[in-house]
């Protein structure tokens, strides 16, 4: 199988990839079986595996992506009638400058968020709030002011593209997908 996907020209990382998916199959199937030869295998193609597309080149600085992601931001909030597509745009790129403007924020937090019970409006500023248990550590309590360059586009999302995410649907949740 490995030399067939080689012959068709099929990069090592991704060679590595069918071998580990192939893997996890067979231990779906047969937890009990003796796999030791295919582990051996998968380990042997990570040892000279390589992705054939270097990341370095495509990566960004935070400050590009933050103001790639405000101006998608801004591009939207002057359109006066947005697209089925716009919404999900909206909330993509609020995801973005969210996650570069509050980097304590972990996946999991961010996926988790609430409106009004980790997301709050308090004294005019967004905070997030999250009690110890409800992230990685549990050991203490996460008060994180939203930067205020992004609470005019919180209110947006919440007033406007939000709703047209929700359709007829209702959640207390702030990410609508």
């Amino acid at each position: 199988y490995v030399d067939e996907l080689r012959q068709q020209g099929i990069a090592s990382w991704t060679v590595r990839g069918r071998i580990a998916e192939l893997l996890a199959v067979a231990l779906a199937f047969a937890p009990q079986a003796d796999w030791a030869w295919l582990k051996r295998a998968l380990r042997r193609l990570e040892a000279v595996a390589e992705d054939a597309r270097p990341k370095e080149p495509r990566m960004r600085p935070a400050h590009e992506i933050l103001d790639w992601a405000v101006g998608v931001l801004e591009t939207l909030a002057a359109l006066d009638a947005p697209t089925m597509k716009d919404p999900v745009r909206y909330r993509d790129a609020l995801t973005i400058a969210t996650l570069i403007l509050c980097p304590v924020l972990r996946r999991s937090n961010l996926a988790a968020i609430t409106i009004g019970k980790h997301l709050r409006h308090l004294g005019g500023a967004y905070k997030l709030l999250f009690k110890a248990s409800e992230h990685k550590t549990k050991t203490m309590h996460w008060d994180v002011p939203v930067p205020d360059e992004l609470a005019e586009f919180v209110d947006l999302y919440l007033t406007r593209f939000r709703p047209l995410l929700l359709r007829t649907q209702v959640s207390d949740r702030l990410w609508i997908s």
